[in-house]
C-alpha cells in the first residue's frame, strides 16, 4: 500500500501555480501508480486538508469526484496512539512533528505501508522513527 500525503495530492491536483502539475515529478508518478496494481489511499485527515484548500463549490465537487478512486483511510484508537507515540519519540530525538503529520506518518506506519510525500519533514521522521517512503 501507498498512502498519499497533502503534499503529492496538492500539487497533483492544483489548478494553478508554479508547482502546477503535469510537468511536476510527483504529479508524474503519481499518474504512474494510479493504473498500477498498487493500493493508493489517502488518510482521512489528508482528504479533509486537501478539500479545505478549494473555496469554490463546483471545484470542491470536481475534487471530491477525483478522490473518489482512492481508499480512504480512517484512524481508530491504535492509528492515533502510533501518532502519539511517534510525535514523542521525534520530540525526544529533537525533530518537530505537527499532529496532521504525525497521524499521517502512523497510517502508513500501522499498516507497514510506504508514504508518498514531497514534504522534507517526513524524510526526517524517517531517520528518527521506522518510517518509510516512496523513492521515485
Amino acid at each position: 500500500m501507498i498512502v498519499l500525503d497533502t503534499s503529492v495530492l496538492s500539487v497533483a491536483f492544483r489548478r494553478r501555480g508554479p508547482a502546477h502539475a503535469p510537468d511536476h515529478a510527483a504529479t508524474h508518478e503519481l499518474r504512474l501508480l494510479m493504473p498500477s496494481d498498487r493500493d493508493l489511499a489517502i488518510p482521512g485527515i489528508v482528504y479533509q486538508e486537501v478539500l479545505s484548500f478549494v473555496r469554490n463549490p463546483p471545484e470542491v465537487r470536481r475534487l471530491q469526484d477525483a478522490l473518489s478512486g482512492f481508499r480512504l483511510l480512517l484512524a481508530d484508537r491504535s492509528t492515533h496512539v502510533r501518532a502519539a507515540t511517534l510525535t514523542a519519540q521525534a520530540d525526544t530525538a529533537g525533530v518537530a512533528v505537527g499532529t496532521a503529520d504525525a497521524l499521517v506518518a502512523a497510517h502508513a506506519m500501522v499498516r507497514g505501508a510506504v508514504l508518498f510525500t514531497i514534504d522534507d519533514d517526513f524524510e526526517r521522521l524517517s531517520r528518527v522513527a521506522p518510517l518509510q517512503l516512496h523513492r521515485f
